[in-house]
């Protein structure tokens, strides 16, 4: 059964999601704004985006291979639910 994935952009500066290569099991989430952390700094950041999870189905954000091997950077409670 396919199912909808409802977003809405609520920062204008934020590109809405989107797959990078045909055949990606999963789109990219943008930041519409500059973020500086100092080493071993930690920061909860907003996506500038609402999704709605269909019932049933689950959100999973993990960072991309690249930012998190050149970068350093990690994402930590990645799971989003439907809510319900």
């Amino acid at each position: 059964m396919r199912k909808t994935l409802k977003i809405v952009r609520v920062r204008e500066s934020v590109p809405m999601p989107k797959y990078d290569l045909e055949g990606d099991a999963g789109f990219g989430l943008f930041v519409g704004e500059r973020i500086v952390l100092a080493p071993m700094e930690r920061a909860a950041i907003n996506t500038g985006y609402k999704m709605e999870i269909p019932k049933g189905c689950v959100g999973i954000i993990y960072e991309r291979s690249g930012l998190s091997f050149k970068h350093g950077i990690i994402t930590y409670g990645n799971v989003v639910d439907s809510g319900s």
